[in-house]
């Protein structure tokens, strides 16, 4: 039984390894996906505005 122990360490490491990697990875993106860039923001507004008064007529007739 110590024989499996002793082959089987190093792969343990290298899915650890994977993992923080993954882990990192994963962080990474969920951090980014919240930054947006000035001028990024400004077009998501536009295009929500754009599709607010296309989607509500009283906001097309210029009543609120």
């Amino acid at each position: 039984m110590a024989g499996f122990y002793e082959s089987s360490a190093p792969l343990l490491w290298i899915w650890v390894g994977g993992v923080a990697i993954l882990g990192v990875a994963l962080l990474y993106g969920v951090i980014r996906a919240g930054w947006l860039k000035p001028r990024e923001r400004a077009q998501i507004d536009r295009a929500t505005r754009a599709q607010q008064q296309a989607d509500d007529p009283q906001k097309r007739s210029g009543m609120r």
